[in-house]
C-alpha cells in the first residue's frame, strides 16, 4: 500500500511540472506593460519604464504628483512645445469677485493698448514675467529645464504634471526667489494656450481670485487666434488699472520728466556720465538721443514714504537696476546717493545721483 501511494505521489508531481514547463514558475502569472514615463533626456519618445514606482511621472526627476500616469499623448504635447519660440497673440484676465459672487473676464489689449501687466491690483514685483506686450513678448521652454523670456532672460524651470494630469511648467528664480507656474491648456505644432498668474488680492473694497489666459503662436506660423472663453464668465471690457487707489500709491508721475544721471559710484570709484533719461510713457523711457524705448516701473512702497524704481536696459550702469528713493525727493527733483541693485545680481550695487531738468 505504501509503495502504491508513493508511486501516485510521484505521478502527480510530474504532471504538475509538465503542465508548467513553458511558464516562469516563480515569475508573474500574467503579462503587463509597464507605466510610460517622460524622461528629461528622452522627451518626445515614449518608452517602457523600469521603475517599481508605477504611476509616477518622471519629468525633470519630479516624483511629487501623487500617482499620475504620463501617457504617450502627453509626451507628444511636450514635443510640440519644447525648443520653440512662442510669441504672444492674445491675453485675457479672468476675475472672480469673492464677495459679490460675480465672474467676469477682460481683454488686456485693445486697438490703442498693446502693453499690459498680469498683476491686476498691485504693481508687479516681477515685471520681466508679468508685463506683456502683444506680438512682442516671447517665451521659449527650451529643453524643459530652462525658460527664456524675450530671447534674453533665462531662468531655471521644473516641468511636471499635477494631480489632474495637467502639464505644468514652473520657471523660478525671479525677483525674491519667486516662481511663476504655467498650466498648459493645449498645444499644437503652431499654437499654445496657457493659464498663469493665478492669485488672490483685493481693491480695499472687495476680494478677488484672478488668473490670466494667454495664447501664443509659434514664431513664423499663422495668425494664432483663439477666441474661446472659459464657461461661466461674462465679458466686461478692457481691464483698467487703478494702482493709486488699490495700493495707496503715490500720485507722482514720471511721465514727461527728464532726469540727468550726474554721478554714480562703483565701490570707491566715482563716474560722471551726465546721461539724460526721458520718461515718455507710464512704462517706457529713452537715454540721451537714442530712440530705443526701454521699460521701467515705479510704485510706492506700502506704508512708507519711499518709491521703488526699476530701470531696464540702463546702459549707463550696464544692465537692469532697481532702487528705493524718497518720494519727496522725486517731487523735489533730486535723487542723491541712493543705492541701486542689479536685479539679476544683488551683490552688484551702485550708488546713484540724479536730478530733474524739466
Amino acid at each position: 500500500m505504501k509503495i502504491r501511494n508513493y508511486i501516485l505521489l510521484v505521478m502527480v508531481a510530474l504532471s504538475i511540472f509538465s503542465c508548467t514547463k513553458d511558464e516562469d514558475f516563480f515569475g508573474s502569472p500574467y503579462y503587463y506593460r509597464d507605466t510610460v514615463y517622460v524622461d528629461k533626456d528622452t522627451i518626445g519618445e515614449a518608452h517602457n519604464g523600469s521603475s517599481n514606482s508605477h504611476g509616477l511621472d518622471f519629468v525633470n526627476q519630479d516624483y511629487g504628483n501623487g500617482g499620475v500616469e504620463v501617457d504617450p499623448d502627453e509626451v507628444d504635447v511636450l514635443s510640440k512645445i519644447l525648443g520653440k519660440e512662442w510669441v504672444l497673440t492674445r491675453a485675457v484676465a479672468y476675475v472672480e469677485n469673492r464677495d459679490l459672487y460675480t465672474k467676469k473676464y477682460y481683454n488686456y489689449f485693445s486697438n490703442t493698448r498693446n502693453t499690459a501687466s498680469m498683476s491686476l491690483f498691485d504693481p508687479t514685483e516681477v515685471p520681466i514675467f508679468d508685463e506683456i506686450t502683444l506680438h512682442e513678448t516671447t517665451w521659449n521652454f527650451e529643453d524643459g529645464n530652462y525658460f527664456t523670456i524675450d530671447g534674453e532672460h533665462t531662468y531655471y524651470m521644473q516641468t511636471h504634471y499635477n494631480a489632474l494630469g495637467q502639464l505644468i511648467f514652473r520657471p523660478y528664480g525671479f525677483n525674491g526667489g519667486t516662481a511663476r507656474p504655467i498650466v498648459v491648456q493645449y498645444a499644437t505644432n503652431e499654437m499654445m494656450k496657457v493659464i498663469t498668474r493665478e492669485s488672490f488680492n483685493g481693491d480695499n473694497t472687495y476680494n478677488y481670485d484672478y488668473f490670466s489666459e494667454l495664447t501664443f503662436k509659434k514664431v513664423g506660423t499663422g495668425y494664432g487666434h483663439d477666441g474661446e472663453i472659459i464657461e461661466g464668465y461674462t465679458f466686461d471690457g478692457l481691464w483698467e488699472y487703478n494702482y493709486q487707489e488699490t495700493s495707496d500709491n503715490t500720485v507722482f508721475s514720471m511721465v514727461g520728466s527728464e532726469w540727468v544721471i550726474t554721478r554714480y559710484d562703483r565701490g570707491i570709484q566715482p563716474y560722471y556720465p551726465n546721461d539724460t533719461l526721458r520718461f515718455t510713457s507710464v512704462n517706457e523711457y529713452t537715454i540721451n538721443s537714442n530712440p530705443v524705448k526701454r521699460r521701467y516701473t515705479y510704485y510706492n512702497v506700502t506704508n512708507t514714504n519711499m518709491t521703488s524704481i526699476t530701470l531696464y536696459g540702463l546702459t549707463t550702469l550696464g544692465g537692469d537696476y532697481s532702487g528705493e528713493v524718497s518720494t519727496q525727493g522725486l517731487y523735489d527733483g533730486f535723487i542723491n546717493n541712493i543705492m541701486f541693485n542689479d536685479i539679476w545680481d544683488d551683490q552688484n550695487q551702485t550708488n546713484v545721483w540724479m536730478r530733474r531738468i524739466n
